[in-house]
């Protein structure tokens, strides 16, 4: 479920930014930036959901090695979503420089 959701941000994320580079020279900046921000918080809520999750596992259900294996979880998603950001800027970079040059 998570995953899916994250491949959906990334897909409307990576769309979002090629629509934007093909409307030039009358870029739309303001539509673009409220795309990023409409999905960066949806990759936070989703955040605060595992957060929520990990909480209760570890409160509520006395499973402390769950909760921790949840919590490192959590933060290999956060890496590896850092990771595909960097490839995202880097495609783009290319294409930028394709266009330019």
């Amino acid at each position: 479920m998570i995953h899916s959701i994250l491949f959906i941000a990334m897909n409307s994320c990576f769309r979002g930014h090629q629509a934007y580079l093909q409307s030039a020279p009358n870029y739309n900046f303001p539509m673009y930036r409220q795309l990023v921000h409409e999905i960066t918080q949806a990759f936070k809520k989703l955040s605060d959901e595992v957060i929520d999750i990990e909480k209760k596992v570890r409160t509520e259900h006395g499973l402390p090695e769950v909760a921790k294996f949840i919590a490192a979880t959590q933060e290999d998603e956060k890496v590896k979503l850092e990771l595909v950001s960097l490839i995202f800027v880097y495609i783009c970079y290319k294409n930028i420089r394709k266009e330019i040059f």
